[in-house]
């Protein structure tokens, strides 16, 4: 891609490999530094002194050219005669059979003209073709100014006065340069100034042209205006002060004085049609703009005399003093500008003595000139209109800018785990209503993941809600304020029955199995904390327990109400019978922020320090017995499932510290666990079924994990993340909700708690019960066309299945079983009534909805696989490494052989709206039509050939694959690039287009998936979905839901708050 720098005029060329690899005389090439038009410049060593010099050669093809040797002689003549601390000196010259060359001092450190580049701001990679790529890049490095080098005016100002002094000894010696330009300056480590380059200067009293009359010498934005009419003689000193006040512009503003193309720049100089320094740099000091403009007047005269005037003024600007230059007046400018454009300035005259003369004749024009005004006016109505309207396209792209920049920030938050500033980003642009965004799968995505499931405030506490107890039969819910206040609450009806206001803080809260008692600690700072118990329905103390010296962190009843178990804040377990009397006294020697009675039983679950770490017993109260529940966890709080079915057929979660672990009873060890989550947990619970995990942070997010939900390796699918409050989950208990689903409670620190209900957020995972879900992957996938709801899916464990939302949103359909060593490759028709499934032996036909065996084709070869199939019409194609069989439908007869132009097929797909197909190879794209196949497009070299395309849904664009990890979308079918994505870290695997064809997602084996903004090529975010070689993607367009494929999980669902009209109608066909 062209640099913004980048000089039209200017050509880059080869260098010759011939030269680099020889000496030229007494030195050895090293390696290359730049090329230019006329010379290529080498690193080169002296094989006697050692020592290291910038060689120039004069390139090969105008080495035989009489003018430009003589050019060449002549540039180290000059150099000879001058002497300067800031030209850069020659060394010595010579000859090398026919081969000139001059030996210049090697000056380390980079042209100004990368400079510029590096503080606009454009990196290297960008930089091919600018202009510092010319023979003056005497350099040792890319890169090696100062760190100060281009920080402040002043120091720029003293940097322009060097070279300005450099011009004005070279002068004193009748040698004018003709190209000072930013890449014919070169600047050091110790941010000096070195000009270089006189390939172009002249002798002002020697007369012999070296150019061509009418030939343009030097480059088209730094000439003068007198240098654009190529006339040799009208070439000054002043020529050179233009061409430093032009390089002196650009560093300063950093933009060019004048852009464009070729011919648009030399009008632009000529006519000096040049927008002022401040209109580009408002903090461009006046005295520095009034300096510049003066050595860029377009008339000699109006010039510095001297390059010495012009480097006195500018140390005077260094120094703080006042400049002799002046920014002309309106009058000059108005004068100026009558001179530059006369026959402008007379029609503009003529125009004002027309229209004063218009306005005393008024009175005297009749009715039917009035007509003809208003139609003038209605004309510059239609002006405005029009200008109104490409401000509104601008206003439009500007906002669309914003709008990608707000969602790569809005991913970011939610990778961190931020839900609320996510929110916050996205609700920024759904409140503005514009048409970017509110369509955008991404945007609708992630403000899907951002946003809370439904939810019910059930009571709010004006301190801190600390804890929390749900009764054994759901019907009732109490909460503890850290204030002391208690609220009872009917979870029935989701109302508050009492409050209470109790003497003491509170820190937890536990309520007996008959739902008649609550039981909490009166905690103080200092001192005794007793334990009471209330009744719920008037609030009256009825038993006082043995308190603790510490606050009380934990209590619970037994399940027959019998026994009350409370700790303390460092080590104290205690455990009363309901009469008051302490039973038993443990000594924990650790905090126990959760304790347990294990249903229908006396066993009493709590947290055991010992010198290896802490971990989980059971104390058996009857049998005075211990047994320890394994955990790989720094346990701090706990959660238990209730028993299911059998005896002690019962589930432990449990959390400390960023780490989770679940166990189930009487296994050696944990079957789930995972550290540094990234997040802090503070409090965990369980279903009662165990089969979800619900775990609250200290940045008021609850994470709700379907333990079913898992790989092989036990490891977990992505989490619910449901944004419950802007601060702490002190507490968090599961309760029965509307659905299968469990709901979970909050009890948070802004005093709220709350019911959530996560079953219309819970992740969407379709599955089948024959299938062994967690131990296969995906190893192919096909759909009808883009944006159908039948997916069809090759597993690695044999199956060949059937996804459609309409018929189940959370079932899939298996259709056969194949051996699962086998490569196996699908089509379906377009209908997707028939489906073809090709493995290393045959090619078998089913029936989909019968799931029936029709037709089974032997394979014509053993030995070769194949790559991909696609039924078209009444044909199948099978697509091999070079060629593709033609198989006629419905009786599947071989109907021919089409021969590739190109091997190493690897997929093949059909041009939407077209009797065509695309057909994927690594060095090209060919397209099939009928029985023959053509090259549609070639891959240029190794690096950009061809891994995967999409097709658009309209069969207008394409998205390309490149082995260079970019994405190139292209139209169809002229192949021209609309848009490139750079970005990924590995080749993507697969992409696809969505909204209008307007974006496009990509995945790769990193498993991200990107989603991209192909207007502007920008990466508007990305989620994690998995790590995989063959990601796979599918957009349902009926359901705005979109399917990824991975090494985690078969298929996961990623959906939007639109989905949820699609799922409405999908669930109502799965209950019927």
């Amino acid at each position: 891609m062209p640099s913004p720098n980048e000089d039209p005029t200017e050509v880059r060329t080869s260098i010759s490999a011939e030269i680099v690899a020889k000496h030229i005389g007494d030195y050895q090439i090293v390696r290359t530094l730049g090329t230019g038009g006329m010379g290529e410049v080498y690193l080169a060593r002296h094989t006697e002194t050692d020592q290291t010099v910038a060689l120039k050669v004069l390139r090969n093809h105008v080495a035989d050219n009489p003018r430009f040797r003589r050019r060449f002689e002549r540039e180290a003549k000059l150099i000879q005669t001058l002497d300067h601390d800031h030209i850069v000196p020659l060394l010595e010259t010579g000859d090398d059979n026919g081969v000139p060359y001059l030996a210049m001092q090697l000056v380390d450190g980079q042209t100004l003209a990368d400079l510029i580049l590096e503080q606009r701001g454009i990196d290297d990679a960008d930089r091919s073709g600018v202009d510092s790529q010319t023979d003056t890049a005497i350099l040792s490095h890319a890169s090696a100014t100062p760190d100060d080098s281009g920080k402040s005016y002043e120091f720029i100002a003293n940097a322009i006065a060097d070279v300005a002094e450099a011009l004005h000894s070279a002068h004193a010696n009748k040698v004018i340069h003709r190209d000072v330009k930013p890449s014919n300056l070169i600047i050091d480590r110790k941010g000096k100034l070195w000009l270089t380059d006189f390939g172009l200067a002249f002798l002002e009293d020697d007369q012999t042209a070296l150019t061509m009359t009418g030939d343009l010498v030097g480059t088209p934005a730094y000439m003068s205006p007198e240098q654009t009419i190529g006339s040799h003689s009208e070439v000054t000193r002043r020529s050179d002060v233009y061409s430093l006040g032009a390089t002196l512009y650009e560093w300063a503003t950093l933009h060019r004085p004048f852009s464009g193309n070729r011919e648009q720049v030399l009008v632009n100089v000529a006519n000096g049609s040049l927008a002022t320094p401040r209109s580009l740099r408002n903090d461009l000091p006046v005295a520095l703009e009034a300096v510049i403009c003066k050595a860029m007047s377009r008339s000699p005269d109006g010039r510095y005399p001297t390059a010495a005037a012009f480097a006195e003024d500018l140390r005077r600007f260094a120094a703080g003093k006042s400049v002799h230059a002046r920014m002309p007046g309106w009058s000059e400018r108005l004068f100026r500008w009558s001179q530059r454009n006369p026959l402008v300035a007379l029609a503009s005259f003529i125009g004002v003595i027309t229209t004063i003369v218009a306005v005393l004749s008024m009175q005297a024009i009749y009715s039917g000139q009035l007509v003809l005004i208003n139609e003038q006016l209605e004309k510059s109505n239609d002006d405005l209109i029009a200008s109104n309207l490409q401000l509104e396209a601008r206003e439009a792209e500007l906002s669309n800018q914003l709008f990608i920049s707000d969602m790569s920030l809005a991913f970011k938050a939610f990778e961190a785990r931020n839900l609320f500033t996510t929110k916050q980003l996205v609700d920024k642009h759904r409140t503005q209503a514009s048409p970017f965004g509110t369509n955008r799968f991404a945007f609708e995505l992630l403000n899907y993941l951002a946003s809370p499931p439904s939810s019910t405030l059930l009571t709010q506490h004006d301190s801190p809600s600390t804890g929390i107890a749900v009764s054994n039969d759901g019907k009732l819910l109490v909460s503890a304020g850290e204030d002391g206040s208690v609220h009872v609450v009917d979870l029935q009806t989701n109302q508050r029955l009492h409050q209470y206001q109790l003497p003491g803080r509170l820190d937890c809260i536990a309520i007996s199995p008959d739902n008649q008692f609550f039981l909490t600690g009166l905690n103080e700072s200092i001192g005794f904390c007793p334990i009471k118990v209330y009744r719920i329905d008037d609030g009256e103390e009825v038993l006082g327990l043995l308190g603790h010296w510490h606050s009380m962190e934990s209590g619970t009843f037994s399940s027959d109400g019998k026994l009350i178990a409370t700790a303390d804040r460092y080590r104290q377990v205690q455990i009363h019978d309901i009469d008051g009397n302490v039973i038993k006294s443990l000594d924990a020697t650790t905090r126990n922020e959760s304790l347990a009675f294990i249903e229908g039983s006396h066993r009493l679950v709590y947290v055991h320090e010992k010198e290896s770490g802490r971990e989980l017993r059971v104390l058996d109260l009857d049998t005075k017995k211990h047994t320890v529940i394994p955990t790989d966890v720094l346990v701090a709080q706990f959660a238990i499932s209730k028993p299911q079915g059998k005896k002690d057929a019962f589930r432990v979660v449990s959390q400390g510290y960023g780490s989770l672990s679940v166990s189930d009873f009487g296994q050696p060890s944990p079957f789930i666990e995972f550290d540094s989550f990234g997040v802090s947990f503070r409090c965990v619970s369980i279903s009662d079924d165990g089969s979800l995990i619900y775990s609250g942070t200290d940045e008021g997010a609850v994470y709700v994990w379907r333990l079913s939900d898992r790989s092989s390796s036990n490891e977990l699918f992505r989490p619910l993340i449901v944004p419950a409050a802007t601060g702490r989950i002190y507490d968090i208990e599961t309760v029965a909700g509307q659905s299968e689903t469990p709901g979970f409670i909050t009890a948070a620190e802004d005093g709220k708690v709350t019911l959530w209900e996560t079953e219309e957020k819970m992740p969407i995972r379709p599955s089948n019960q024959t299938v062994a879900y967690r131990n296969t992957r995906t190893r192919s996938i096909t759909t009808p066309y883009q944006g159908s709801a039948d997916v069809f899916f090759a597993l690695r464990s044999g199956e060949i299945v059937h996804y459609n939302p309409q018929e189940g949103l959370h079932k899939i359909a298996v259709i056969t079983q194949i051996p699962g060593k086998d490569t196996v490759e699908l089509a379906v028709t377009e209908d997707a009534s028939v489906i073809a499934v090709c493995s290393d032996k045959d090619l078998k036909i089913y029936d989909v909805q019968t799931t029936k065996l029709t037709n089974t084709i032997p394979s014509l070869d053993l030995e070769r696989s194949c790559r991909s199939l696609q039924y078209m019409g009444d044909r199948l194609y099978l697509l091999y490494t070079d060629e593709v069989l033609v198989y006629s439908v419905p009786d599947y007869s071989l109907e021919g052989t089409i021969k590739l132009p190109s091997d190493n097929a690897s997929a093949i797909h059909r041009l939407p709206k077209d009797d065509s197909l695309l057909i994927v190879t690594d060095k090209a794209l060919c397209v099939v039509d009928g029985m023959s196949a053509s090259i549609y497009q070639q891959a240029e070299s190794a690096a950009d050939q061809f891994r995967g395309v999409a097709i658009d849904s309209r069969g207008k664009q394409m998205a390309v694959i490149r082995s260079n990890r970019l994405i190139e979308v292209c139209s169809i079918p002229k192949f021209e690039t609309v848009a490139v994505l750079r970005g990924h870290v590995q080749i993507p695997s697969d992409c696809q287009f969505l909204d209008n064809d307007l974006s496009l997602a990509t995945t790769c084996e990193d498993g991200l998936i990107r989603f991209w903004d192909i207007a502007s090529e920008r990466e508007m975010g990305s989620l994690v979905a998995g790590k995989s070689l063959h990601n796979r993607l599918h957009y349902f367009d009926d359901f705005d839901m979109l399917l990824s494929t991975s090494d985690a999980i078969p298929m996961d669902l990623w959906v939007t708050k639109r989905s949820q009209t699609g799922f409405a109608s999908a669930e109502q066909t799965e209950e019927n």
